[in-house]
């Protein structure tokens, strides 16, 4: 009878749909409990979502299905990737489309699809949820819009399952029960014996690492030196795809090379940390800075960008500007709510940054 009472709580746990998380840093692989964490930004409508049967956003874990998701984000989001299991009782929040504090504050994402002729947003801004704001204290009466047209919503994952557009949008949750975490196993594509399939060198994570996406994979293979990959070592595979990069997204190697020694002293200072990588697709060059947290996620306080994060930053733009990089954008940035806020250089001293947290910057010409 303990056998089968075992077999049974092993049963709860439910692997469709399919769920996932990024992290900065390596998680436990089983049991995760969620933690207290840092909320950016004003927390009305999470307070609003309380009220109406919604998990707690302040201690909570988020995951995103597999139409959100992208093993591409990781440079952004953390490089550590985890595939999440729910148990069939948890009471789950979800939303569609975007992460839920964007459908209150109608930040990037929203107005990004706005633009797009997202059909759920182009539905319910014909309402009067267009003229309410949380900014304003709209939450409470934003939410029965959002609740009405199927856009948010809470309950088990058969709840979810159920909801009005379940496997069609974008789909982001999080949940105040425990989840089971495992590694991330990248789907494997078999290729045809005798395909030229499998005579390529060169796997997606060669793409996206240089930060080619998948889409452009296709161009490279179309190209002079794609079609001159047949019969190349690795090594030399590699080079012909980094020759093309440079011919065809014209990403100066110099000012890279220039732009990550710039922000080496932020990496000397205790708790933060730099990145640095050209987005070929684009052709800008990003950085990221935040702060660094190696024993147990969110466990930081927040802190101010100290001055060499300031300097670094200032000296970077006068660089990039001197270069043809004559655009830059600084934003602040959430790594699981994708909440972003564009700030100026003057503000950086202001910012409160958390483990959550991180400040990107854009340079393009």
């Amino acid at each position: 009878m303990r056998h089968l009472k075992s077999y049974k709580m092993f049963e709860m746990w439910v692997d469709n749909p399919k769920f996932y998380r990024f992290s900065h840093v390596e998680l436990p692989i089983g049991e995760l409990e969620p933690v207290k964490r840092k909320m950016w930004g004003p927390e009305q409508f999470n307070q609003s979502l309380v009220k109406l049967g919604f998990p707690d956003k302040n201690k909570c874990i988020h995951f995103m299905d597999s139409l959100a998701f992208s093993p591409e984000y990781k440079g952004l989001y953390g490089n550590y990737i985890y595939q999440i299991q729910v148990d069939d009782n948890s009471n789950l929040g979800w939303c569609y489309v975007f992460p839920v504090n964007d459908w209150f504050y109608k930040g990037n994402p929203f107005q990004y699809a706005l633009r797009n002729n997202n059909e759920l947003v182009n539905s319910i801004i014909k309402t009067p949820y267009n003229d309410l704001s949380g900014h304003g204290g709209d939450e409470n009466e934003m939410a029965k819009y959002l609740l009405q047209f199927g856009i948010i919503g809470c309950g088990t994952i058969d709840d979810l399952k159920n909801s009005p557009h379940y496997g069609k949008e974008k789909l982001f949750v999080w949940t105040n029960d425990k989840v089971i975490i495992s590694n991330y196993q990248a789907p494997i594509k078999e290729p045809k014996i005798g395909t030229y399939k499998t005579e390529r060198l060169l796997t997606t994570d060669d793409f996206t690492s240089r930060g080619i996406s998948a889409k452009e994979i296709g161009s490279f293979y179309q190209s002079e030196l794609g079609k001159s990959v047949k019969g190349k070592t690795k090594e030399e595979a590699l080079e012909l795809l980094e020759q093309w990069i440079r011919k065809t997204h014209k990403i100066s190697e110099s000012a890279g090379q220039d732009l990550s020694d710039i922000f080496l002293e932020v990496n000397d200072e205790l708790l933060w940390k730099a990145e640095v990588w050209p987005d070929s697709q684009s052709g800008k060059w990003i950085v990221v800075i935040q702060t660094i947290d190696e024993d147990e996620e969110y466990e930081l306080e927040g802190q101010n960008p100290p001055t060499v994060v300031i300097e670094s930053i200032e000296r970077a733009i006068e660089f990039m500007n001197s270069e043809g990089f004559i655009k830059t954008q600084i934003t602040f940035e959430n790594s699981e709510d994708d909440q972003i806020e564009e700030i100026d250089v003057d503000g950086l001293s202001e910012l409160d940054v958390w483990s959550n947290n991180f400040i990107r910057i854009e340079f393009w010409k």
